[in-house]
């Protein structure tokens, strides 16, 4: 399993700015990447259901669908007016009032333009970081368009991250030996957290307009279906939350700024749930989707495990908060020393309990009983699944953790714990099997989830189309102009997006 390091976010994202402003991102609409998916508004907290790159499914069957979702999904950006130059054009020189198009009337301007896309860029610069499949979809984006870093880029990058790390090489080398790595992965990760950083700038120049649009046509809608007054409390709440400074620090929006965009992209979600509520998945749906996949619903080998989990993380993994970050946030005053004294205190704590739990299950007390009392999964916990997370393929995991499990006879407690960036884990083999195809009951749940998805963004997508087909999308006469006087030979245009 390739090693992830989330704690290089900033550094990375910042250095990557530096390295890119001084080309100035184009919003070239002609490209091959322009026909990524574009055909739903962000939120405050994540990018647009419309952006390439969600979490892919867990099986090969949701892989195929989900090639087909995006085909389908590229549908919902057609309409949007071409620009007619081929010269760049400078957003941030021109006033924010200017208006860029309109849609039946109600205008787009400059400054939306402006917002909408510092709020999608530090969304999704955050994803690409932080959530390592997200990142993976992004390359291979990336990939397809033939995008790179520039020998400066990497060195900037590299250079930027190893100074987070420590400010002398002895520091640095500290680092590289506590997360046992070395400086070549170290390097290799940042460029790859680089590349997929870069690549979510020209995704978002390349599409910007048509989720604007798509936004628009969201608020409308919401607006006349009574749900401003929520989205007005969303704002509320994001303002009053503790990660509203960092929000602000980010994007470099007021908050008049900041306001707008939330509470456009709260109504437009509201409104595109009203709408995905619509959709609903039957047995035999699920019965016709199995069938007609089942080459794809093939696994090797595999084995089945139950886990107990003890909280200790040592990593800001998404909503999951390290030991460290959470007890900084509690006791805000500690030093550097006491902090980490406090660190490995608790985590000589948790370790301890683990070691009780994993000594009951290995003396024949019931592993799903221990599951359910001790387990830190929450999810696990409420629905008192016994510890059971089902088949694993050999493939899929780890080596280090495959090489462990697989000589194990099914019902026997593995004589260790297994530590992973969320915490101790105590793992039971309950079943070996082999190669074959997994039963309808085995993945149902999953392609319950999967289908109703995939009928959610179609219920969206119908939904746009038919707006698209019957509202007035109209270049502004004077941006018109304004782009005819830069270049009056025709050729495609494309928006000089902002600085970082």
């Amino acid at each position: 399993m390739k090693r992830r390091f989330p704690v290089l976010a900033a550094a990375c994202v910042c250095a990557l700015a530096l390295a890119a402003c001084s080309k100035g991102p184009q919003a070239t609409r002609s490209s091959e990447a322009a026909r990524a998916p574009s055909s739903a508004p962000p939120t405050e907290t994540a990018p647009p259901a419309s952006r390439p790159a969600p979490q892919p499914a867990s099986t090969e069957a949701g892989k195929g669908a989900g090639a087909e979702q995006t085909r389908e999904h590229a549908a919902g950006s057609q309409e949007v007016p071409k620009l007619s130059s081929g010269q760049n054009v400078d957003v941030e020189t021109l006033p924010p009032e200017m208006v860029i198009l309109t849609i039946s009337g109600t205008p787009v301007t400059v400054g939306e333009y402006r917002r909408m896309y510092k709020m999608q860029q530090v969304q999704l610069e955050a994803l690409a970081v932080n959530n390592p499949m997200v990142r993976a979809n992004l390359l291979q984006q990336a990939n397809r368009m033939k995008l790179t870093l520039t020998q400066q880029e990497k060195d900037k990058l590299v250079q930027a991250a190893r100074q987070s790390k420590g400010k002398t090489d002895a520091e640095f080398q500290e680092f590289l030996k506590k997360n046992k790595i070395s400086e070549q992965q170290f390097n290799n990760e940042i460029w790859e957290i680089g590349t997929a950083v870069k690549a979510v700038g020209v995704i978002l120049q390349q599409s910007l307009l048509s989720d604007l649009v798509n936004r628009e046509l969201l608020c409308q809608a919401g607006r006349k279906a009574n749900l401003e007054g929520k989205a007005a409390a969303k704002y509320k709440e994001v303002k009053s939350s503790p990660d509203y400074p960092q929000i602000v620090k980010a994007t470099q929006l007021s908050d008049a700024d900041l306001k707008e965009e939330i509470t456009k992209n709260e109504l437009s979600k509201l409104m595109m749930q009203s709408i995905q509520k619509q959709a609903s998945v039957s047995d035999a749906d699920m019965k016709q989707f199995y069938n007609k996949n089942r080459k794809l619903l093939q696994h090797k080998e595999r084995i089945r495990l139950s886990e107990i989990i003890v909280a200790a993380p040592t990593q800001d993994i998404g909503p999951i908060a390290s030991i460290r970050t959470q007890l900084q946030k509690a006791e805000p005053k500690l030093s550097a020393e006491e902090l980490a004294k406090k660190v490995d205190q608790v985590m000589a704590l948790q370790r301890q309990k683990a070691e009780g739990i994993l000594a009951l299950a290995r003396a024949g007390q019931n592993f799903s009983e221990l599951a359910n009392k001790f387990t830190d999964d929450a999810n696990a916990k409420s629905k008192k699944t016994g510890g059971d997370i089902g088949f694993q393929d050999k493939q899929q995991m780890p080596p280090e953790l495959a090489r462990a499990m697989w000589p194990l006879k099914a019902g026997t407690v593995y004589p260790g714990l297994v530590q992973t960036p969320i915490g101790f884990v105590i793992v039971k083999v309950t079943a070996h099997e082999g190669s074959g195809t997994s039963t309808l009951a085995e993945v149902k749940d999953q392609l319950r989830v999967l289908i109703l998805q995939q009928k959610q963004q179609q219920r969206v997508n119908d939904w746009l189309r038919s707006k698209r087909a019957t509202a007035n999308l109209v270049l502004a006469p004077k941006f018109a102009a304004l782009l005819n006087q830069q270049n009056p030979s025709g050729q495609t245009s494309s928006l000089n997006a902002l600085p970082h």
